[in-house]
């Protein structure tokens, strides 16, 4: 990550965006058991515009978002935000991973199974509107 983004921001961003996923995931039933098979994968995705570096890592019924990570990264990606975006919502991500703009290296099968784990996520809005509303 460069200069353009404050650390302090960059930091509360990625907690927000940890915290509103995992708790996704526990509306989700069976998202740990999708998810098991990638625990202690660590997916590295660098935004080139706007510049910002953010390392993924499933761990058993929660996903880890982190800022900085020194360690080796099962897969690296790196493109624009309307690329990644692209590859989120893509209905078959290898052919997106091909013919797009973003640039990979390392593991792509275990990307693809994360997006896919990700865009298959059944959650389950009912129960906690039933806690909520009676």
């Amino acid at each position: 990550m460069n200069g353009d983004i404050n650390p302090t921001v960059h930091t509360a961003g990625l907690a927000a965006l940890e915290a509103t996923i995992n708790r996704a995931l526990t509306l989700a039933p069976g998202s740990a058991a999708a998810l098991a098979p990638l625990a202690e994968k660590v997916f590295a995705l660098h935004c080139q515009s706007p510049s910002l570096d953010v390392y993924l890592q499933p761990q058993g019924d929660r996903i880890n978002l982190m800022g900085i990570y020194e360690h080796p990264v099962t897969t690296s990606i790196r493109g624009d935000a309307a690329d990644f975006a692209e590859l989120a919502t893509a209905s078959d991500p290898a052919a997106t991973l091909i013919n797009g703009n973003l640039e990979l290296h390392g593991d792509s099968a275990a990307l693809i199974e994360l997006q896919q784990v990700l865009a298959g996520l059944e959650i389950d809005w009912e129960s906690p509107l039933v806690d909520s509303l009676g």
